[in-house]
């Protein structure tokens, strides 16, 4: 049985969106193990970046997940050690370069972890809103088939 697409926003601060960006990858913590178990190959997420931007500048596509004890991001290198090794590889479909034109997302969602599962309906608020927003068709990219 086929699993049905998740959508989620991946959380951050901008440092660590900036690295991330670089090798379009993402990370969890061993506490954190569960919400990278839950993620699949073939789930849409959000690039959401915290304080001070608040708001999603870009979306991309689960392409594959790895274990990786590699030292990559800031906080890594400062403590010389892996944190994030549960780690996740996305196709970038859409990102802003000027981040604050970034999309907001609704107050009363609490986005405070790595990753937050959303509803197909609210993500696909988002993306109609960044459509609308940055002139783009991500809808036709994201919901095609679902």
């Amino acid at each position: 049985m086929e699993q049905e697409t998740r959508y989620y926003l991946l959380v951050g601060d901008e440092g660590t969106w900036r690295k991330s960006f670089e090798e379009n990858l993402w990370g969890f913590s061993e506490t954190s193990k569960g919400l990278w178990n839950t993620i699949k190959i073939g789930d849409f997420v959000g690039f959401y970046v915290t304080s001070p931007i608040k708001r999603i500048v870009g979306f991309g596509k689960i392409k594959k997940k790895t274990i990786d004890e590699t030292i990559f991001w800031p906080d890594e290198k400062f403590f010389k050690r892996s944190i994030w090794k549960y780690r996740i590889e996305f196709n970038i479909l859409h990102k802003i370069e000027d981040w604050e034109n970034g999309i907001r997302v609704s107050n009363n969602i609490m986005l405070n972890v790595g990753r937050k599962l959303v509803s197909r309906g609210l993500f696909f608020e988002i993306i109609k809103n960044a459509d609308s927003s940055w002139n783009t068709n991500l809808q036709k990219i994201i919901f095609k088939g679902n």
